[in-house]
């Protein structure tokens, strides 16, 4: 029977003091699509994914286009490159994510994951972070 346990990879992380400038230079060029937010403890407080990152980017390019607004051209209501690199990740990131077990089996997994569109579950053991299933990993496993 494979559980979480056997398909969990290490997990990145970031402290949840860390701003997205550190998320930035953290992941540099890696191929990251996700980083889970712990505490100094190493416990799971958000998971960071690139949907959190990508919405104040999207909600920066809003515009309010009431005529009575900026002598009718269109305001702009969005953050700033500067402003968004400041926020603190805890500002963006997903609270309280969905998490599993390591003895958690592969089948719950795969519920799991096509139920809630879940492209990771982090693996938590007694509070503490200490991996996560990748939904490709799974899918590896299965028909790979």
């Amino acid at each position: 029977m494979t559980t979480a346990r056997d398909l969990m990879t290490t997990c990145p992380t970031v402290l949840e003091t860390a701003t997205v400038a550190d998320v930035i230079a953290l992941i540099g060029t890696q191929p990251v699509t996700f980083l889970a937010v712990t505490n100094a403890a190493g416990r799971l407080v958000g998971i960071l994914t690139e949907y959190d990152l990508v919405k104040p980017i999207h909600e920066s390019f809003g515009f309010d286009t009431d005529a009575g607004v900026a002598g009718g051209y269109p305001a702009y209501l969005g953050w700033t490159p500067a402003q968004l690199r400041d926020l603190k990740v805890t500002e963006i990131m997903t609270n309280d994510p969905e998490t599993v077990t390591p003895d958690e089996e592969l089948e719950t997994l795969a519920q799991i994951m096509f139920r809630n569109r879940r492209k990771v579950l982090p693996v938590v053991e007694r509070g503490h972070l200490v991996g996560a299933v990748l939904r490709l990993d799974l899918v590896k496993k299965v028909l790979g």
